[in-house]
């Protein structure tokens, strides 16, 4: 089961928006009554199950959760310069934490290539599930 970012957590309640809201709809075709997996980005891991589903949100009721669930043994750094294509830099991204990196680093210059969003890095480790 692949794992959500889940947004606003509130003791036993939780939050999809966005882009995770309308995968968890149109790509997985999750309904209200199932369960999914959810991260924080913070470490921990939850189990929680679909109470309502709006146009651009989805409730979340908590009934599980685990602390510590994706560390590694090792620290793997990835420090690396924008890539020509924005793409291949999130993919770069993504195989580094399939393969183990927890933390990486950005060397962004005056002549970085057109197009580089920097705000997608975060966004990219953090939605990538950890083996």
């Amino acid at each position: 089961m692949t794992p959500f970012i889940f947004s606003d957590i509130e003791g036993s309640r939780a939050f999809l928006y966005g882009e995770e809201a309308k995968h968890c709809k149109k790509v997985m075709r999750k309904r209200a009554g199932e369960d999914i997996l959810g991260i924080d980005g913070k470490g921990k891991m939850y189990r929680a199950r679909i109470k309502a589903l709006d146009k651009h949100q989805i409730e979340l009721e908590i009934h599980g959760e685990k602390f510590d669930w994706g560390e590694k043994p090792q620290y793997i750094r990835l420090l690396v310069s924008p890539l020509h294509k924005p793409d291949r830099f999130e993919w770069l991204l993504e195989k580094s934490v399939e393969l183990g990196g927890q933390t990486y680093g950005q060397n962004w210059i005056a002549h970085s290539p057109p197009g580089t969003d920097h705000a997608r890095g975060p966004e990219t480790i953090v939605a990538q599930p950890l083996a």
